[in-house]
C-alpha cells in the first residue's frame, strides 16, 4: 500500500485546511485528500489535471498500486479490446500448444497472438474472427516484417536454400 500523500492536519497544495469535514479518505487508496479541492476536480478536464506536476505524481502512485492489486486484468482487458479473446481462452490455447511456438516449436517466453492483418484492415483491432493462434515473439516479427505475405517468406526461403548451396558448393 502506498504512502499517504498528505497527513491529517496539513494543508492541500492550495492551502485549504485538511481537518474536520475538509478531509477526504479516498477508500482504495487510504489517500487524505483536501474535499474542497476535489469538489473543484469535477469541473477541471483530466489533461488539465495531469499538467499539475503534484496530481500526476499521485496518480501515478495511485495506478501503480492498483496495477499490482489487479495484475489480471491488464492482460484480460487487452485480450478482450483487441483480439476479443478470453484469458481462459488464451490460456487454453498456450496450453494445447504445451507452450510451444507452432512455427519454431521453441518454448514461448513472450507468447503474442497472431492475427491475420487482412481481415480488418481499417481496424487497430481484430473482429476476433482473424486470430490465427499464439506464436513466439521473434515468429511474430518475422511474420510482420513479411507482412504475412505467403510469397515474401516462399522468396526468404528459396534466398536461404540457394545460399547455402553456393557456399556448400564453395567447399
Amino acid at each position: 500500500m502506498p504512502k499517504r500523500i498528505r497527513e491529517i492536519g496539513g494543508v492541500c497544495k492550495h492551502g485549504h485546511s485538511l481537518t474536520g469535514d475538509n478531509v477526504y479518505i479516498y477508500p482504495k487508496t487510504g489517500f487524505v485528500g483536501c474535499k474542497t479541492c476535489r469538489n473543484g476536480f469535477t469541473t477541471i478536464s483530466r489533461r488539465e489535471l495531469m499538467k499539475d506536476p503534484v496530481f500526476k505524481a499521485n496518480m501515478k502512485i495511485w495506478q501503480d498500486a492498483w496495477v499490482e492489486r489487479n495484475p489480471e486484468y491488464r492482460k484480460r482487458h487487452w485480450l478482450n479490446r483487441d483480439y476479443k479473446m478470453t484469458l481462459e481462452q488464451y490460456n487454453e490455447i498456450i496450453a494445447t500448444q504445451e507452450n510451444k511456438c507452432p512455427i519454431c516449436f521453441e518454448e514461448m517466453k513472450q507468447p503474442h497472438v497472431d492475427h491475420d492483418h487482412a481481415c480488418c484492415p481499417e481496424q487497430h483491432k481484430t473482429c476476433g474472427n482473424c486470430v490465427r493462434g499464439i506464436i513466439c515473439h521473434n515468429c511474430n516479427l518475422m511474420l510482420g516484417k513479411a507482412r504475412d505475405s505467403e510469397e515474401i517468406l516462399s522468396r526468404s526461403i528459396e534466398y536461404l536454400r540457394t545460399y547455402r548451396q553456393s557456399r556448400e558448393a564453395k567447399k
